[in-house]
């Protein structure tokens, strides 16, 4: 008499890991981020300022965003799952790749904020940034100076900034993860 104690079908087949592609696909999302931020240093006179380069890195930005996380998502679903995946699978794999691209970025911006730009030389050109739109706004000088007197001191402090690049790219990360993971499921009609 054989005795069956095992909890797991044999004939059941595992699920393979998502991990490495989303890895593979984030690296390529970050390498094309650090190109794209200092490409619009180099091409803003050396001086960075994420709100200068207007629609086209605005659009450039939108195909950094989308296309590796398709990228990672699509070859998940092609190689590993036989062409098919649910909803869920494909948001499981398109948030392991927004974590990853999001701790990438968290650690580049640490480097890039302590070693290629004075922090506090960026924090002052961008107040200086946001009191000339207010003046063009038509802002008089005392409602400028107390709009700015009434943000919170820690705003302008690195670690607030470093917490808003990770929240705001897990953030897009996992809302583009939406839309793609929308678009790329394919439920398999056998099962």
């Amino acid at each position: 008499m054989e005795a069956n104690n095992t909890l797991i079908d044999n004939n059941e087949t595992k699920i393979p890991s998502a991990l490495n592609i989303a890895f593979k696909w984030a690296l390529v999302s970050f390498l094309l981020y650090v190109i794209q931020t200092m490409a619009s240093m180099y091409l803003n006179e050396g001086e960075y300022n994420p709100r200068a380069g207007g629609w086209m890195q605005m659009l450039l930005g939108i195909v950094i965003l989308f296309f590796p996380l398709t990228m990672a998502v699509k070859e998940y679903r092609d190689k590993e799952m036989d062409g098919f995946i649910s909803f869920g699978r494909a948001f499981k794999t398109g948030f392991i790749y927004a974590l990853i691209t999001s701790a990438l970025t968290l650690l580049f911006m640490v480097v890039f904020y302590n070693f290629i730009i004075d922090f506090d030389t960026f924090v002052a050109n961008q107040v200086d940034i946001s009191v000339k739109l207010l003046k063009e706004r038509g802002m008089s000088d005392a409602e400028i100076s107390k709009t700015l007197a009434s943000s919170p001191a820690f705003v302008s402090q690195q670690w607030f900034s470093l917490i808003m690049v990770f929240v705001g790219t897990l953030t897009f990360n996992t809302f583009a993860d939406l839309i793609v993971s929308a678009i790329l499921k394919r439920n398999n009609p056998n099962a």
